[in-house]
């Protein structure tokens, strides 16, 4: 992410120098813009074609003549240009994991930063939207861990997460009672291998069964799972093939988790192949 104070970043790590105004948060938080540049390789793509300019007099003078813009009547609906664009590498690595807590009442997330840049993550509350969002900043290398109560909803709980570059998760479902089903899921990157796996475990005395379903980028699924009490079955898709991004939901009774994003691995990539089809499905 990048803001005003990336500017003053930009120009510390260019020229050595120090801007005293820039607080902590935003260069935990924010880029020094370099990551915007190809320093490995700067002149591998090819230069655009410039227009001509030698004769500012006469280009002047025909723009003059040319009409004045003015706005439509109705204005044109905004609308995504098709096709991928080329992305620069980002330094994210981020995980966020939720755990029920049946005897506590509460739903604990865990906010997770193993990439080099830290990041903002905003948590709303699907239950209670008229309730502003809870908003956590994780350092690169740091963990953070938060409990959401839930006896006022009755155990019930629908969590929104965001964050940076496309991250979501999706929390859905009734905190478990009894010897029911419990299930856990846990999304672990291999980042050399260029897949996502699948961690499942289920607490409870009764056995969950999982349907995991592509939402985008795959053809293929859905996929079953049937976790026992102690089991810790492991499911893996290669993201090779949708330029390292995903797009999974995982439901059982009670019980949903999506997960969306794009895997980084330090190499540069596309932008999201999926976004032009969700802009005509809207």
């Amino acid at each position: 992410m990048f803001d005003h104070t990336s500017v003053g970043q930009f120009l510390e790590r260019r020229f050595g120098i120090n801007v005293p105004a820039i607080s902590p948060w935003h260069r935990a938080v924010c880029g020094d813009l370099t990551s915007a540049f190809n320093f490995d390789s700067p002149n591998e793509d090819p230069f655009p074609t410039l227009p001509a300019i030698g004769d500012p007099t006469s280009l002047i003078a025909a723009a003059l003549k040319l009409p004045k813009p003015s706005p439509p009547d109705t204005p044109e609906q905004l609308f995504q240009e098709p096709g991928m664009r080329l992305a620069r590498a980002l330094p994210y690595e981020l995980q966020v994991h939720a755990r029920a807590r049946p005897q506590g009442g509460t739903l604990a997330l865990s906010f997770h930063n193993s990439g080099r840049a830290g990041a903002v993550f905003h948590v709303y509350d699907r239950l209670h939207l008229d309730r502003i969002p809870h908003r956590y900043t994780v350092e690169a290398g740091k963990v953070v861990v938060d409990e959401w109560p839930l006896q006022a909803n009755q155990g019930r709980y629908d969590l929104w997460v965001l964050g940076p570059s496309g991250f979501l998760r999706e929390f859905r479902g009734t905190l478990p009672t009894g010897t029911s089903a419990h299930p856990q899921i846990e999304l672990v990157y291999n980042v050399a291998a260029q897949t996502l796996e699948l961690h499942a475990t289920n607490l409870g005395r009764d056995k969950a069964l999982l349907e995991i379903r592509a939402n985008a980028y795959r053809n293929d699924g859905p996929w079953k799972l049937l976790v026992a009490h102690g089991e810790r079955p492991v499911l893996s898709w290669s993201l090779i093939a949708s330029h390292r991004w995903y797009d999974f939901t995982v439901t059982g009774t009670q019980f949903e988790r999506r997960f969306a994003g794009r895997l980084e691995n330090g190499q540069p990539g596309f932008s999201d192949p999926a976004v032009q089809a969700r802009e005509n499905m809207t």
